[in-house]
C-alpha cells in the first residue's frame, strides 16, 4: 500500500487503520436497548449540568493511559467481519500510539500529525489529503475530552445513569467530516472509556472495544520513544 492510499485510510477514523476489508452488518445504536434518554448537550464547559463537569474533571485526570483493543470492522464488500488486536497508548504531551499485533505497524497521531512506524522501526509520515485534514485534531480533541473544541465540531448528545455508566453521541458538523463518517458512539464508565463506534453508514461501521487499562502510567525514557514520536 502506498504512503498516500494508507494516510486516506488513517484519516477514516485512527483505529480503522489495519489495512483490510468491511464486512455488512446491520446498523448499531448507541442507545438502543439503553435505560437512559439522550440529550443535547451544548453549552461550554462551565455552563453544562453539574453531572457532566464532574465527568469531564474525571475524564481530565487522566494524563496517560494504557489499555488493549480488539477492532471489529464492518463493511458490504466481504462475508465475515475482520478482527484486530493491539494495544493503545495515550499521553496529553505526546499523542496517541496503536500498536497492531498481527502486523506489529504502529500508527502515532499526535498535533503534528500522522506517523506509522513498520515493525522493521522504518517511519514514514506526511500530511494528510484536503478532504480529511481535520481528522487528527479531532480525535485528539476526543482523547483529550478538550469539551470547548469539541462542540465546534460536533453536534453533542449524552446520557449518564447513576451505576456512573455514560453514553456519548457526536455527529459532525462539518461537511467535509461527514464524508468520512456520519457520527461518532462512545461509551464508559467513570474516567474509562469502554467502547468507541465510528458509524460509517448504513452498513459499515468500525467497534473499538478497551480492556485491562492501566490510568497514569509513568512511561520511561524507552517507551515514550516506543509509542510515541
Amino acid at each position: 500500500m502506498s504512503m498516500n492510499a494508507f494516510h486516506k485510510r488513517a484519516a477514516v477514523f485512527l483505529v480503522a487503520l489495519a489495512f483490510g476489508s468491511f464486512v455488512k452488518a446491520p446498523d448499531s445504536s448507541l442507545y438502543a436497548g439503553e435505560p437512559c434518554r439522550p440529550l443535547e448537550i451544548s453549552g461550554k464547559e462551565e455552563a453544562l449540568p453539574q453531572e457532566w463537569k464532574v465527568l469531564l474533571d474525571r475524564l481530565h485526570t487522566v494524563k496517560t493511559v494504557s489499555a488493549t483493543f480488539h477492532e471489529t470492522r464492518f463493511f458490504s464488500l466481504r462475508k465475515h467481519p475482520v478482527a484486530i488486536e493491539g494495544e493503545i497508548h495515550f499521553s496529553r504531551e505526546r499523542g496517541l500510539s496503536l500498536l497492531y499485533k498481527s502486523s506489529q505497524r504502529q500508527l502515532v497521531v499526535d498535533e503534528e500529525g500522522l506517523l506509522m512506524r513498520s515493525s522493521a522501526g522504518k517511519t514514514s509520515g506526511g500530511k494528510l489529503p484536503p478532504e480529511a485534514g481535520r481528522i487528527p485534531g479531532t480525535l485528539l480533541s476526543l482523547f483529550h475530552f478538550d469539551w470547548d473544541t469539541l462542540l465546534t465540531l460536533f453536534h453533542i448528545e449524552g446520557c449518564q445513569e447513576p451505576t456512573g455508566e455514560w453514553r456519548l453521541l457526536l455527529t459532525p458538523l462539518d461537511p467535509e467530516t461527514l464524508k468520512a463518517f456520519r457520527a461518532i458512539r462512545i461509551k464508559g464508565v467513570g474516567e474509562k472509556v469502554g467502547t468507541i463506534v465510528l458509524d460509517q453508514g448504513p452498513s459499515q461501521r468500525v467497534e473499538i472495544a478497551m480492556s485491562e487499562h492501566q490510568f497514569n502510567p509513568e512511561f520511561t525514557a524507552a517507551e515514550l520513544k516506543q509509542y510515541f514520536r
